[in-house]
């Protein structure tokens, strides 16, 4: 089955040539025949979308940025793979003492980066709490890790599923009167960041 979207102008832009002809104008078309929207750059990142801070370039990409013209420049038959192979190369043959204006730049940004997602952390809204098993979940899996550490994640938590499947109906109240206490704390919360 085939669903259908209305493209906008914006989208002919982005989608290849030989699909832009029938679907500018605002056509209803089969998704099938699309890009998605990641693969298109209409969607940003998630944190971007948020409009939250990005998170700082790494002092590697500080480097590459601040040698890539002069290389370019040098080499300019050579392709943008062969280009970066040599910042690597040059990354690599840097002493650390050379790295260090770099991971000090890299290091500061992280600090700011840091300061600046906790600001906007707060603008947020409350995060809603999770259901009655997660609370359960939550309370038991400090002792179901030190329990069975020898076992992986999805292990665990599996353990973590049979305790709760193994619980009296009295039991599982305890955890939904609890997860209802902090569904009608969020509610509150919510209307008072309105």
């Amino acid at each position: 089955m085939f669903r259908s979207v209305l493209v906008r102008q914006s989208v002919c832009n982005v989608v290849p040539k030989t699909l832009v002809a029938p679907l500018c104008g605002a056509q209803l078309i089969h998704t099938s025949s699309l890009l998605s929207l990641h693969q298109t750059g209409i969607v940003n990142k998630k944190s971007e979308a948020k409009g939250g801070p990005k998170r700082p370039i790494p002092s590697f990409m500080l480097f590459v940025k601040s040698i890539r013209g002069n290389l370019t420049q040098e080499y300019p038959h050579y392709k943008p793979t062969e280009i970066a192979k040599l910042c690597g190369e040059r990354w690599r043959a840097l002493s650390e003492y050379e790295k260090r204006p770099f991971v000090e730049e890299y290091e500061k940004a992280l600090e700011d980066y840091k300061i600046e997602k906790l600001a906007f952390e707060k603008t947020l809204p409350p995060k809603r709490p999770g259901g009655p098993f997660i609370q359960y979940a939550n309370e038991v899996r400090s002792s179901v890790d030190e329990k069975y550490s020898e076992l992986s994640l999805v292990e665990r938590t599996k353990k973590i599923g049979e305790g709760w499947r193994s619980l009296s109906e009295y039991e599982r109240q305890q955890y939904t009167d609890k997860y209802e206490a902090l569904m009608n704390e969020w509610k509150l919360k919510m209307q008072n960041s309105s």
